[in-house]
């Protein structure tokens, strides 16, 4: 990753990706987000390089600067398959081709492979209704792949976590 310009929207990146970047020292990262204090909860203050942007994605206009995009979590918060079409399009069109997607969503409960359903339900229901979490967006992978093929992205592969129910995405933009 040598030279690479990286976004992270919201500012942060994956751990393990981020003790790499502390190593190779040779990369920019842009980081979005709209929380003023994302420069300190970030997890990137040991990097050098870093710009930290505070502005909605939604409205940033960048087209084919950036190598890779890492974004964990935030199409969680959108409400709508249109939100989440939007805001990977936002990134497609932020990166070169070839680029590299690295996101996650929320597996949904209906045809997943989810080791107890009751208890993923159970889950849902006290984040959802009971603490009144905004992060309820989920998707069966299948929908998840088509919306990025739909964003101009070749899914190379998708690691699941133990529980089936937050994983991982790694695609190249066509």
């Amino acid at each position: 990753m040598n030279g690479s310009k990286i976004l992270s929207v919201p500012a942060g990146l994956l751990p393990e990706f981020s003790q790499e970047l502390i190593l190779s020292k040779n990369f920019d990262i842009d980081a979005y987000d709209l929380d003023s204090n994302c420069e300190i909860q970030s997890g990137l203050s040991e990097l050098e390089n870093v710009n930290y942007i505070v502005k909605d994605v939604f409205k940033m206009g960048v087209e084919n600067h950036y190598d890779a995009v890492i974004s964990n979590g935030l199409n969680i918060y959108l409400k709508t398959n249109d939100e989440v079409q939007k805001f990977f399009q936002i990134l497609s069109n932020s990166l070169k081709r070839k680029g590299i997607l690295i996101s996650s969503f929320i597996a949904s409960l209906e045809g997943s492979n989810i080791r107890s359903t009751e208890d993923a339900k159970f889950g849902k229901q006290i984040f959802a209704d009971i603490l009144n979490v905004t992060w309820t967006k989920t998707h069966m992978e299948v929908e998840f792949r088509e919306i990025l093929s739909s964003c101009g992205f070749d899914i190379k592969e998708i690691i699941y976590d133990s529980q089936k129910m937050f994983p991982t995405v790694v695609a190249i933009k066509k």
